[in-house]
């Protein structure tokens, strides 16, 4: 069953779905800062200044959110919003904020400031006044920084010390200059591996002659040399730790290799006199079979007899190599074929899909076949990505993905896959080229219609451009910046998907052809729940 079946609440003060530019201000502001939901926030305004609280009450916890000073009160964050010191009806409300600000400027230390943020229309400050609170800043020994956000004017004061901090604008020129080995030339040398078509690429087109034999031409060829297909920046190590761990956590499992491997275990000891075969769909290395394998071994059970089927024949020669440096060879057929032509006449324990259905084409024709090999009694389990077709960006997604790009800094721009500055995200379709996220969206559809959830566990959406092999390598997983980065994108993809408005890009799930008496699952987010209806108009 699922461990929370009710949404959370909505907190008080959070923008309305209307207000997308105002919750993409504030999540701007945030993320420059540094600030996380746990830090105590006290926040003043004068009787202009109502937006800027509903910008940070999106994203604080209500518990830690002071909207009135308190005698002897400790916070992290001050935050005061000016208005038009010249305006009769502003004028007290003014006094009192800068007065609240002048108590903890003039301390010897503020008494656990981070920052101390104030903003103000263009213009709409004195300039004796603004230029006094940058005198008291700096014989306090506060550092100040200016920045324009959203057609208004702030100033961030710290501690010259700490950490926190709006990020600076690099000049691209002097990054390129001062980072080895990172080309302003768009094109790659040997051709783009996820990317565009280069001199060595013929950039087919889906609907041409031949396209489908020379896209798995380019598949063969793409796979060649590679040894670890699933390498991942550390910063998606650091991430999925935070975020995706946890929902595996809720529904039983201590990770992936694990959901995996308790679900073959059981498969085994069901009926431990007989062979059970798994059938692995488009095995590639074979890195999770082998393991998966080992594992089983170690805990007794050797009645697994995994199939690999992979189409790229380089491949299954390092998976039958390393099943053998492994000692389960005799748990393991291997074979090279295309999944058009599988026909499992046996029985089946299981069937694994693990990143490969978002390559396939004729899904409906292989989810038959894999009712087909596990009948009443097996599952199918499956770690795959079910966003848009080219693991493109939804439009409700594309437009908070965008804003996040407008306003960070320009060292996170670099595209390791593309060798390529992108000062704009380039929603690049990367089923151009080969056969990659060729019907991801067509995914999670196609399997509500054929089988029956047994676990289901769904997670990222605008995270993944910031941690995928495209740009997650300009991430430090060691820096606390670029830590803070993270987690604040991570949050507000959190927070948009529990409300519905953005839907899941990753799944990780168990099935059966029959009914299950009680799914598992994170929270709310049910199979129907995280569906994207391919056709729906958003945005």
């Amino acid at each position: 069953m699922s461990t929370d079946n009710q949404p959370s609440p909505k907190r008080a003060g959070v923008p309305s779905e209307s207000s997308s530019e105002t919750s993409a201000l504030g999540f701007n502001l945030l993320t420059s800062l540094g600030l996380r939901p746990h830090h105590r926030t006290l926040y003043r305004s004068g009787a202009a200044g109502a937006p800027l609280g509903r910008l940070l009450g999106a994203y604080l916890d209500p518990s830690c959110y002071v909207p009135s000073p308190e005698t002897g009160g400790v916070y992290d964050v001050v935050v005061v919003h000016c208005s038009d010191a010249d305006a009769d009806a502003d004028a007290d409300a003014d006094a009192d904020v800068r007065a609240t600000v002048g108590r903890y400027l003039r301390s010897d230390r503020p008494p656990s400031l981070a920052l101390l943020v104030a903003a103000w229309p263009p213009g709409g400050m004195p300039v004796e006044v603004r230029q006094g609170w940058f005198d008291s800043a700096l014989a306090a020994g506060l550092s100040v920084e200016m920045a324009r956000l959203g057609g208004m004017d702030w100033a961030v004061f710290r501690p010259a010390d700490h950490l926190l901090a709006l990020p600076l604008r690099t000049e691209l020129s002097r990054y390129r200059a001062a980072t080895p080995g990172l080309s302003s030339v768009d094109s790659m040398a040997d051709g783009a591996a996820l990317g565009e078509p280069s001199e060595k690429s013929d950039g087919i087109d889906a609907a041409a002659p031949g396209a489908p034999q020379s896209r798995l031409e380019q598949e063969i060829a793409r796979y060649r040399d590679c040894v670890n297909v699933h390498d991942l920046p550390e910063i998606y190590h650091f991430w999925s730790h935070r975020y995706v761990r946890p929902k595996l956590l809720a529904c039983g499992f201590q990770d992936v290799d694990d959901f995996f491997l308790q679900n073959l275990l059981a498969v085994a000891r069901q009926r431990p006199e007989e062979r059970h075969r798994v059938a692995s769909i488009g095995a590639g290395n074979c890195d999770l079979e082998v393991r998966l394998a080992v594992l089983a071994k170690a805990q007794g059970v050797d009645n697994l007899l995994f199939h690999c089927l992979e189409l790229n024949p380089h491949m299954i020669e390092r998976g039958r190599e390393l099943a053998r440096q492994e000692g389960v060879s005799e748990l393991f057929e291997l074979e090279v074929i295309d999944i058009d032509t599988w026909d499992p006449k046996e029985p089946h324990g299981a069937c694994i899909a693990n990143h490969s259905l978002h390559h396939i084409v004729e899904l409906e024709m292989l989810f038959a076949k894999i009712q087909r090999a596990i009948g009443e009694h097996g599952v199918f389990l499956t770690n795959d990505m079910i966003g848009r077709n080219g693991h493109m960006r939804w439009p409700e997604a594309l437009h908070h993905v965008q804003d996040i790009w407008r306003h960070m800094p320009q060292r996170y721009k670099y595209n390791h896959q593309l060798k390529r500055w992108e000062d704009e995200l380039d929603n690049w379709d990367c089923s151009k080229e080969g056969n990659e996220g060729i019907r991801a969206e067509d995914i999670l559809p196609l399997l509500l219609k054929s089988f029956h959830f047994e676990s289901f566990m769904a997670f990222g959406n605008i995270i993944d451009v910031f941690v995928d092999r495209s740009f997650g390598h300009n991430f430090d997983a060691e820096s606390q910046e670029d830590r803070d980065f993270i987690e604040r994108v991570a949050e507000l993809d959190e927070a948009k998907l529990d409300s519905g408005e953005v839907k899941p890009t990753h799944i990780i799930a168990a099935m059966r052809t029959q009914p299950v008496a009680e799914p598992k699952h994170y929270r709310h987010w049910t199979p129907e729940f995280c569906l994207r209806d391919p056709d729906a108009d958003k945005i």
